[in-house]
C-alpha cells in the first residue's frame, strides 16, 4: 500500500504532466515543471503552508495562475531577435 508521500508524490506529477501538456507550444516545458515544483515547495513550506487537504487544488490554481500571467507577459512584448552582424 502507498504511502502518503507516495501518493502526493505521484499526484504532483500527474498534474505537472498533465499541465505540460496543455501547455504545449505556448510555453517550454521546463517552465511548467519549474512553475509546479517550484509552487509546491512554497506552498508545502513555512508560514505559507498549505494543508494537504487542499494543496493539490491550491497548486493547480495558483500555477495556473502564473502561467497565464507569464502567457500574457509574452504576448504584451514584441519579439525581437537580435542579429549579429559579421566583422
Amino acid at each position: 500500500m502507498p504511502t502518503e508521500s507516495v501518493t502526493s508524490e505521484l499526484a504532483l506529477r500527474r498534474l505537472a504532466d498533465r499541465l505540460v501538456l496543455e501547455y504545449a507550444g505556448a510555453l517550454p516545458p521546463g517552465q511548467v515543471l519549474s512553475t509546479v515544483y517550484r509552487t509546491n515547495s512554497i506552498l508545502s513550506t513555512g508560514s505559507t503552508a498549505v494543508p494537504r487537504t487542499s494543496r493539490l487544488v491550491t497548486l493547480e490554481a495558483v500555477v495556473r495562475r502564473l502561467l497565464t500571467d507569464r502567457l500574457a507577459a509574452l504576448s504584451a512584448k514584441p519579439h525581437q531577435r537580435v542579429l549579429s552582424t559579421p566583422a
